[in-house]
């Protein structure tokens, strides 16, 4: 039987995270982040003791999934919230507080592109980075229904609406494109 590669093996963690310039002991987050903290891990030892991070997850069982494995590793400055990126305030952190936010798989999986785009955009403080991976909107052995994903193009255009000035893109992998954008 086949092995499927994971997400993280999809993509590179590590050029997704130099993208965003993190500093030590900034506010960060992984909106969208699911069950695994592996992601947060790697964020939280750039940010450091002094750092917030935040892994934001609509599903319940992400959550607690997630927040089982915070409290087994003790990574005290990792706070798993839930919030929902599709409402005005729906993410329980303060407008203007993050340096940087990460939505990493999340736009395919969206009913409203434009609202979390807007929600995303208020959550970060001026000249911080939001870093978008995603599907590209193309046939691949695996991922999100082809109609499911949304070109990076209409992402752009997107970011603009909500002052986020895009400054850089990349190949996020074989099947994934990157977008940074800074808010002004």
């Amino acid at each position: 039987m086949p092995i499927l590669p994971t997400k993280t093996s999809l993509i590179s963690i590590d050029e997704i995270i130099k993208r965003a310039a993190i500093a030590e002991a900034t506010s960060v987050a992984d909106l969208g982040c699911g069950r695994s903290v592996f992601f947060l891990y790697a964020l939280s030892a750039l940010v450091g003791k002094n750092g917030n991070v935040y892994g934001v997850d609509i599903l319940p069982e992400a959550i607690d999934s997630a927040r089982r494995d915070v409290i087994h590793h003790r990574l005290s400055h990792i706070s798993i919230i839930q919030g929902d990126l599709e409402k005005e305030n729906g993410v329980p952190i303060a407008s203007n507080s993050l340096s940087a936010a990460f939505l990493i798989n999340t736009i395919s999986q969206s009913t409203d592109t434009q609202k979390m785009i807007k929600e995303s955009a208020r959550l970060l403080l001026p000249q911080a980075k939001l870093i978008i991976v995603d599907w590209k909107k193309e046939a691949s052995p695996f991922g999100p229904l082809e109609n499911q994903r949304i070109e990076s193009k209409h992402i752009i255009e997107l970011l603009d609406i909500y002052e986020l000035r895009v400054i850089d893109q990349f190949a996020a992998g074989p099947y994934h494109y990157g977008i940074v954008a800074e808010k002004n």
